[in-house]
């Protein structure tokens, strides 16, 4: 077990930290509009997310409810070679009831009390690359892990990669010579080289949060938090012979599928403070606490060898199959601490423009577990990623009973704020009308994500000898569709 949970680590890498870490708020309809600035707004209960101070402006108990629908559209270019691939999910990114209790107080106006949930995370997406590759193979860069960690036998192997580098052993993918020495039937290069990826999942977080009016011109709030997460990846490797050269006859393709399906509860607070220094002015303060999760994560692969003909080293066929027992393994997770700070400027009962700036850092993320030692994937989070911000954008303009609203959300990447892979840009726009009690919302948001990694990656840290590392980035564009709708009752 200790074995599986390393090597899933290795696997996995720092990135799965970083997802796990980040919040892209999706909860009610106003808030996706206002591109999520509604740290200093409050009286939305996705504002409960950002800053909890926002449950003390409610003036009436209410309840809202959001489904929505997303639509995840991913290109990918790998050596020349697009390719597109679409995921369409139906969420519920809200649902929550504030109850206000109102004192005749100078200065305590009200206690108002929250329960509920927003969608802080969606792992949709699905992404297929495919090109040509005629100066390597995956085989290159396992071999050369296997020579630099000393595996001189099947053995050695099997405590080494049981689940990606062994199993092509069983599948006679790679083998030995009389001299000893690690042979393969796959060719350097010639190869049509595939990585198909379906990721589907979330991360929903409940809220119990406090809040207090005070005066009307003060508001303070508190919330504890209990994010839980899912997140199921399949994804797929392949290289198909392409090569003329003789020697590589037989070979037809290999193909490995790796399924790691992940489970999460956390637990964390915040804390925040709403303040009206101005009639045209509120200003917004908060804090997020690090969240503690306990993640469980299945994980197998599948491996798939197709030759022309019986590779003669066994008999049975010219397919040949090898699945690894799921391994099943727990770590814990420390998410990095959030600050926030926000500002609202207000024109008369007619208009608002809102501004979020959030400040985190991805390096002080840290996995730890009882009977296993992270220190060189903590060291590894440490040395890769670094501080970096969020902005976020929002403006409402109001006609009698209808609003009309748009936002932006920049939400800088983990490898420092000046840094381009998995930056991500957000625009949106909205609308809002209210009838007597009831108020409907709904949202359109765009979002744009690119990023850019070398396709052996996911499966070995090594660079092929003499590989043009040019030849062999995927360079990936995910564009996000989402559009929300928001129920919203006043029960008073």
């Amino acid at each position: 077990m200790v074995a599986a949970m390393g090597l899933a680590a290795e696997a996995q890498g720092v990135m799965d930290v970083y997802e796990f870490s980040q919040s892209m708020y999706q909860g009610t309809a106003k808030s996706a509009a206002m591109g999520n600035a509604m740290g200093a707004v409050g009286q939305d209960f996705s504002a409960i997310s950002i800053n909890p101070a926002g449950v003390g402006l409610f003036r009436h108990s209410t309840l809202v409810f959001s489904p929505g629908i997303t639509l995840s559209n991913t290109t990918a270019d790998f050596n020349g070679n697009s390719n597109s691939a679409t995921e369409i999910r139906v969420p519920l990114n809200n649902i929550g009831a504030v109850v206000v209790f109102p004192k005749n107080d100078n200065i305590f106006r009200a206690i108002n009390f929250g329960v509920g949930m927003n969608r802080i995370n969606n792992y949709t997406q699905e992404t297929f690359a495919s090109g040509l590759n005629q100066t390597s193979s995956l085989i290159d860069a396992y071999f050369l892990d296997m020579e630099a960690n000393g595996i001189s036998n099947a053995d050695d192997l099997y405590s080494f990669s049981p689940n990606y580098i062994y199993p092509l052993w069983e599948t006679y993918i790679i083998g030995e010579n009389e001299d000893d020495l690690y042979t393969t039937a796959v060719p350097q290069g010639g190869l049509n080289q595939q990585r198909g990826v379906l990721r589907k999942g979330q991360t929903n977080e409940i809220s119990i949060s406090l809040g207090f009016n005070l005066s009307d011109k003060w508001f303070i709030g508190g919330s504890l938090d209990i994010p839980m997460l899912y997140r199921n990846i399949v994804s797929d490797y392949k290289e198909v012979n392409m090569s003329q050269d003789p020697s590589f006859g037989n070979f037809k393709s290999w193909m490995q599928e790796e399924v790691i399906s992940t489970n999460g509860v956390g637990f964390g607070a915040k804390l925040g403070f709403i303040g009206y220094p101005a009639k045209w002015l509120r200003v917004g303060l908060s804090f997020h606490t690090p969240t503690l999760y306990d993640i469980d994560e299945d994980w197998r692969t599948c491996t798939t060898a197709q030759f022309k003909s019986d590779p003669g080293f066994s008999g049975g066929g010219s397919v040949k199959y090898y699945d690894t027992p799921t391994s099943t393994y727990s770590y814990k997770l420390t998410t990095p601490m959030r600050f926030d700070v926000s500002a609202a400027f207000i024109f008369g009962n007619n208009a608002m423009i809102s501004f979020d700036y959030e400040f985190v850092d991805y390096s002080k993320a840290d996995l730890s577990c009882r009977d296993y030692d992270y220190s060189y994937v903590n060291n590894a989070l440490s040395s890769t990623f670094k501080a970096t911000s969020n902005f976020r954008l929002g403006g409402e303009y109001r006609v009698k009973s209808v609003c009309f609203r748009a936002g932006y959300a920049f939400y800088g990447s983990p490898y420092g704020l000046t840094e381009k892979d998995y930056m991500t840009n957000n625009f949106s726009l909205g609308i809002g009308h209210t009838v007597r009690s009831f108020t409907i919302d709904a949202a359109y948001v765009y979002g744009r994500t690119t990023n850019s990694y070398y396709v052996y990656a996911p499966y070995s840290d090594r660079v092929p000898a003499g590989d043009d590392l040019s030849l062999n980035n995927i360079d990936e564009v995910k564009n996000m569709h989402q559009l929300v709708v928001s129920l919203k009752f006043k029960l008073d």
